[in-house]
């Protein structure tokens, strides 16, 4: 573990990171209370913080202010219950502190395999958890349970490039799917139209054109070759 002082901040500063945090993910909420108890820290270094440093530090300072112990509540996937309970922050925290935690790179060795690797940092965990979210407002629109607006609203145009870069990635993992599945032509077809849309607004986007027009404009070209491979394949069956 890296080795930095926790002590709990002034009650503003956590009111502060909470209101803040009520419209934020859950790592950046993680980030938001790490940079009122860490101070010291801007917030690129923050971000190099290990999931394991994150956890000690949330939890000593849980301890120091709510106690030693942690009432939790959860549901069951199978039949809706509510379940509650308590667990120890100190039996949490005691597993912790070891070198697989460390956030440089290791070399780990399996026959004839070399593979280097290293602990997964807050800014890796930020990057998969907005990759899964946008797959899902993607999925969403071709299912017609999100409207091209609202997911148009959901991408921030800071990370335009980097979202329509991901998307032709996306796009192609879903296209190969469908071709080791052997579907109907017209859903290969329509993912194989969507990549060159993408292409085109990779273009527009380094032109300075507004982000939302250009995502909305994307989405609602996705839901509507997604309709029109839903309907081809419904004709087909």
């Amino acid at each position: 573990m890296t080795q930095l002082a926790v002590t709990p901040p002034p009650a503003t500063d956590l009111l502060t990171a909470w209101e803040v945090g009520r419209r934020a993910s859950t790592v950046q909420r993680s980030v938001l209370l790490l940079g009122a108890l860490l101070p010291q820290l801007d917030g690129d270094a923050l971000l190099g913080l290990t999931l394991g440093d994150r956890d000690e530090r949330l939890l000593t300072v849980h301890r120091q202010l709510f106690g030693p112990a942690l009432e939790c509540v959860v549901r069951c996937p199978a039949c809706a219950a509510d379940l509650e309970l308590e667990l120890a922050v100190d039996a949490l925290l005691a597993g912790g502190g070891g070198d697989d935690d460390a956030p440089e790179a290791r070399t780990v060795e399996a026959g004839a395999w070399r593979v280097a690797v290293r602990a997964l940092t807050l800014r890796d965990n930020d990057g998969i958890a907005i990759r899964r979210q946008w797959a899902e407002i993607w999925a969403a629109v071709a299912a017609g349970r999100k409207d091209p607006l609202t997911a148009a609203a959901a991408i921030s145009k800071d990370l335009l490039a980097e979202h329509l870069q991901w998307v032709q990635q996306w796009l192609g993992e879903q296209l190969r799917e469908l071709l080791l599945q052997a579907a109907p032509q017209r859903r290969c077809e329509a993912l194989a139209h969507m990549q060159q849309d993408v292409v085109d607004a990779q273009r527009h986007a380094a032109g300075n054109a507004q982000a939302q027009l250009l995502m909305e404009s994307l989405f609602v070209r996705w839901l509507r070759l997604s309709r029109a491979a839903a309907q081809t394949s419904a004709a087909t069956r």
